[in-house]
């Protein structure tokens, strides 16, 4: 097979691709968030409890298969670029084996100590955490097959799988759930769908998967150098609206710290909107970076993109945050919308520096970019433990921290300017 993009061929031009990606993207989240819905409906209040707590665990174990998946794509744009075919093939079988060594590992653990993890977390059976640890093994495989799409660029495949991933767990989810097996089907579906999803890849990707084809050195452990600091700086990103969320339980009453996290959740609506602008860029800047091509000036192409498109979302809760409000959560946390309009802005501004330190990733310049955002969150933390005391001050907080940190990044990129500079044009 010819390694084609089939679905792809229609998608010619480069902004195409990209609105190709963010509807796949939009599509994938929305499926995923109506099975949240239908299953705190189906599975009674007491249930769903349960599975939100499972799902919260899934969710941490999940916070590395962002990196290792922008990892794994930067380094087959980058085999891509020297003609490495049977590099990339040694590169995903490795991964492969070493990550499935660790999933194993990890459903073992999960196995054997299920009665007690359990019975900690209150969920019941003890077959619901044997199902999580399955979970959570796979999607620690599904990162593999997804960098690899992206790495090579066969978007129209990546997003198609990204939302044939996301049907397939609300349709098992759904008829688990009513067939009986309640928490343990709702589970379960994540881990089919992502099986059923990786089994898909490997089709689409071709001969990206070729395991017939002579072993090449593969440096896995420069790999692991650059896996690391992208966790790091992935995990600190993350945290600015996770924090807070927390910090706000301690210290405010009930009812604002409820309003509250009602508007970060609905915050991070324009958050996810551009991850679609992220996927595509990666690649391309890495693959500029190893042609010695200008990387910033397809940078800045994506950039704009992105916060443009979270720009107008962003408009949304400045202008109607009560409507809002009241379709997506109901009028009991209308109070929320005092601060909407701040997390609107907020929001825009945490786009642009999750698409920076994206590029930043994809060109290996994370250290300076790290020491930035420790110290922001430091300074967010602090501020918010002292001095916030109502949401509308913690929607301040966030949005002058939001503020400095784009506009320090922004600078760093200076630096990446001027080590460029002697470099072609990719437009050139």
């Amino acid at each position: 097979m010819r390694l084609k993009d089939a679905p792809g061929r229609f998608l010619k031009r480069e902004y195409t691709v990209l609105v190709f990606m963010v509807v796949a993207t939009f599509i994938a989240n929305f499926s995923n968030y109506s099975f949240n819905v239908i299953a705190a409906r189906w599975l009674g209040k007491d249930d769903y409890g349960a599975l939100a707590a499972l799902l919260s665990v899934f969710l941490i174990f999940s916070v590395p298969t962002t990196a290792l998946q922008a990892i794994m794509a930067k380094y087959v744009a980058i085999y891509k670029v020297e003609g490495e075919r049977a590099r990339i093939s040694s590169l995903l079988k490795g991964s492969l084996k070493l990550l499935l060594i660790i999933g194993l590992a990890v459903f073992v653990v999960f196995t054997a100590f299920s009665v007690p993890i359990s019975r900690f977390m209150n969920v019941g059976s003890s077959a619901s955490i044997i199902v999580l640890g399955s979970a959570i093994a796979m999607a620690g495989l599904y990162p593999i097959f997804l960098g690899a799409l992206q790495g090579y660029q066969f978007f129209g495949h990546m997003g198609t799988n990204m939302m044939i991933q996301a049907f397939t767990r609300v349709i098992v989810g759904i008829v688990l759930i009513r067939i009986g097996w309640g928490i343990i089907g709702a589970m379960g579906a994540s881990t089919l769908a992502l099986a059923a999803a990786m089994i898909i890849a490997y089709f689409q990707g071709g001969t990206l998967f070729d395991l017939g084809l002579a072993r090449e050195r593969v440096d896995f452990r420069e790999i692991f150098r650059e896996f690391i600091p992208a966790i790091v700086i992935l995990a600190i990103f993350w945290s600015f609206t996770g924090m807070d969320v927390v910090i706000a339980k301690r210290v405010l009453d009930p009812s604002p710290a409820g309003d509250y996290a009602c508007a970060v959740f609905m915050g991070k609506i324009i958050l996810f909107l551009p991850t679609a602008v992220s996927m595509v860029m990666f690649p391309k800047t890495a693959e500029a970076r190893a042609r010695q091509v200008r990387s910033l000036k397809v940078f800045f192409k994506y950039f704009l993109a992105g916060v443009a498109l979270s720009g107008c979302a962003g408009v949304l809760f400045v202008t109607v945050p009560r409507t809002l409000i009241t379709v997506l959560y109901g009028s009991e946390y209308l109070n929320a919308a005092a601060v909407m309009g701040m997390f609107g802005v907020a929001m825009t501004l945490y786009t642009a520096v999750n698409i920076l330190i994206m590029y930043f990733i994809s060109i290996r310049a994370t250290r300076t970019p790290i020491i930035i955002m420790a110290a922001a969150l430091s300074a967010e933390v602090l501020m918010m433990s002292l001095f916030a005391r109502t949401p509308r001050q913690f929607a301040l907080v966030h949005l002058l921290v939001a503020g400095a940190l784009a506009v320090l990044l922004l600078l760093v990129t200076v630096g990446v300017r001027s080590q460029e500079k002697e470099w072609d044009d990719p437009e050139e």
